[in-house]
């Protein structure tokens, strides 16, 4: 805030009275209007707040008595809110900035001030005499965490809501998508199927077909249910909704969405697992089963393996998990799955939990949203997030040490607005992990693939959907705050999610949109076009591609890459290269800038260097180019 020249002294108190001797905790409490802000008193945490002080406000009620006259009520009103600023807000404003306070605002018709703060200066806010009370600035920023509203907004997915693609339909089993949501459980947590959001609208009926107990290793339908749990927000996240008037006790259109999810008129299935291998393999069989497109895993169980660098190794199984979740991606459902929050391991360290680093998952990192307020698109990965970098061994036994990322994606990953108990109510605390960023990620997936049906293009394919997953990132160097234009960064994947359906009211015009799948074998390689082949337009300001392997022997890869050519190089000549993804890694990505594109006649290529004689590998590309906004994409 600038407060421009110096301001006099504030009206019936000085400009800033000397803090007093720290009060008894009864009287903290009636200076904070909620217990919650005790928790953040002396840390260097930062909370959004609204400091009312001790001053007389500006009485609408009497102003509009005295002021009858037409636009004199106004202006005698607005006068009053900038004498209460100017006099009475701007030197406490003043001192807050002193302090490190930021964002702050003069409110001035009920003297108060909007800024965000330390844990120290909301202690001293607690023994000012100026201040009456301290609120949490709910409208201007809320409590800690992203609503539904927010995500929405970050993922680009409130595009595909807007156009009808609410998971509704599309699914590859016909119908609505099949969304499932698999959950450790110690026996208490079970969905909480009786809520409004999860309710078929109209009808009430629980969108939840089937609620699974896999801990036994046998799949059993259950009626157990939960009120506030793990299972239940991870749902919520992925496809809770009261949008469409479930809960009569929500009305605020506003309110309605902020407590809904991503998807929101997929099906739901449910399935509990102990911390077995036999309860997970029975809970990943019985999902291909129900026909599930997009598997939600917001768990992890423990895993170990003979090759690579414990803990995160290649070629890890967990008693034969691993070929159920590879058999799960040919049968055409995706598994995306949470990262872990084991924090940052360090540069040279992994610590990505399974099954999210078997590289059949789409895997789903962090991102730090603690404030809706934040920035998404300059926001890194949240220290509490776990990294990626696994080893690759080659077929010619090499050993490529954290060659491949792991992640695929990050999204937010702190939240509020859960569902509590049945059959209403809402828990407004916060909750994060990435237990909460896989079904944002997963939801959205859902919607794509929604789009997929309807445009023609193929619906069941699951390795399809997770390499346009790829191609959602926006190349952001989330650790380091950096963009990562070739290649995927090892630690945080293709950065931040920022979902774009394959259809021109989602670009810009001109724009395009393609994808392929072909087998290639040794010494073999694969080229396409961009655009029609011939020199590009310099309004296309953005291209973005990848590509990924079905790769069946994990420990024995091949060496493939990823590159893009100018067929019409300035200086004439053959085909030169101009980007490319050298990486050992399983999954390749390439982002070129509009200077790299412009008069270029590009092609994008597969090719294999290095391959075990008689073998081949089934592989998919996808790729757009657009004019719009590069930061949006």
């Amino acid at each position: 805030m600038t407060t421009g020249e110096d301001l006099p002294e504030a009206r019936g108190f000085e400009a800033i009275q000397p803090e007093r001797d720290d009060p008894a905790e009864s009287d903290r409490s009636a200076r904070l209007a909620d217990t919650r802000l005790f928790g953040y008193l002396d840390t260097s945490r930062r909370v959004r707040v609204v400091i009312e002080l001790d001053l007389p406000g500006c009485a609408v009620r009497d102003l509009r008595r005295e002021h009858a006259a037409a636009g004199a009520f106004q202006a005698a009103l607005g006068s009053c809110v900038d004498t209460n600023e100017r006099e009475s807000l701007a030197p406490f404003a003043r001192w807050l900035e002193g302090r490190g306070a930021t964002d702050v605002v003069l409110l001035g018709l009920n003297p108060s001030i909007a800024a965000t703060v330390d844990g120290n200066t909301l202690r001293a806010l607690t023994v000012s005499e100026q201040v009456a009370r301290v609120h949490y600035d709910e409208r201007e920023a809320g409590l800690l965490g992203y609503s539904g509203i927010e995500v929405r907004a970050a993922l680009r997915t409130q595009t595909f809501i807007d156009a009808g693609l609410n998971g509704g339909s599309g699914g590859r089993a016909g119908g609505s998508q099949r969304l499932g949501v698999l959950e450790l459980n110690d026996g208490t947590n079970f969905p909480n199927v009786a809520h409004a959001g999860f309710a078929v609208p109209v009808l009430g009926l629980s969108r939840f077909v089937a609620n699974r107990d896999c801990r036994s290793g046998n799949c059993v339908n259950t009626s157990s249910t939960g009120i506030d749990n793990h299972g239940t927000r991870v749902a919520r996240v992925l496809a809770g909704s009261i949008e469409l008037g479930t809960d009569p006790n929500i009305t605020d259109p506003f309110e309605r969405t902020r407590r809904s999810g991503g998807a929101q008129l997929g099906t739901l299935y449910y399935y509990s697992v102990a911390n077995t291998c036999s309860s997970w393999r029975a809970a990943v069989q019985r999902a291909v089963l129900d026909g599930i497109d997009v598997l939600n895993i917001s768990a992890f169980i423990t895993d170990s393996g003979t090759i690579g660098t414990a803990p995160c190794w290649t070629n890890g199984s967990c008693g034969g998990l691993s070929g159920d979740l590879f058999s799960a991606a040919e049968a055409g459902t995706l598994v995306v799955a949470g990262m872990g929050n084991d924090g940052d391991p360090g540069l040279n360290a992994c610590n990505a939990k399974y099954p999210a680093r078997h590289r059949d998952v789409f895997a789903v990192g962090g991102i730090n949203t603690d404030f809706h307020t934040v920035n998404y698109d300059t926001s890194l990965i949240a220290n509490a997030s776990s990294r990626g970098g696994v080893d690759t061994r080659l077929w010619t036994g090499t050993m490529i040490q954290r060659a491949q990322a792991v992640a695929d994606i990050a999204t937010p990953m702190r939240y509020r607005y859960f569902y509590q108990s049945p059959p209403f109510g809402y828990d407004s605390a916060n909750w994060s992990g990435t237990s909460l960023a896989a079904p944002a990620a997963a939801a959205a997936l859902a919607m794509l693939r929604q789009q997929f049906a309807s445009i023609g293009w193929p619906n069941s394919d699951a390795r399809l959907l997770h390499v346009h997953g790829l191609l959602m990132g926006d190349s952001y160097h989330a650790d380091l705050g950096f963009d990562e234009p070739r290649g995927l960064d090892r630690r945080s994947g293709s950065g931040r999610a920022h979902f774009h359906y394959p259809y021109s009211p989602s670009l810009v015009w001109p724009w395009g949109w393609g994808w392929h799948i072909f087998d290639i074998g040794p010494g073999q390689s694969v080229e396409f076009p961009i655009g029609g082949g011939g020199p590009l337009s310099s309004s296309i300001r953005q291209w973005k591609g990848a590509m990924l392997w079905r790769e069946v022997y994990d420990a024995s890869a091949p060496d493939i890459v990823f590159e893009v050519r100018d067929h019409c190089p300035s200086g004439g000549g053959g085909p030169v290269v101009i980007a490319s993804d050298w990486s050992y890694d399983y999954h390749k990505r390439i982002e070129l800038g509009q200077g790299l594109i412009t008069n270029r006649c590009l092609h994008y290529r597969v090719r294999v260097l290095s391959m075990a004689g008689a073998n081949t590998r089934r592989v998919y590309v996808a790729q757009y180019f657009h004019s719009g906004d590069p930061v949006n994409h």
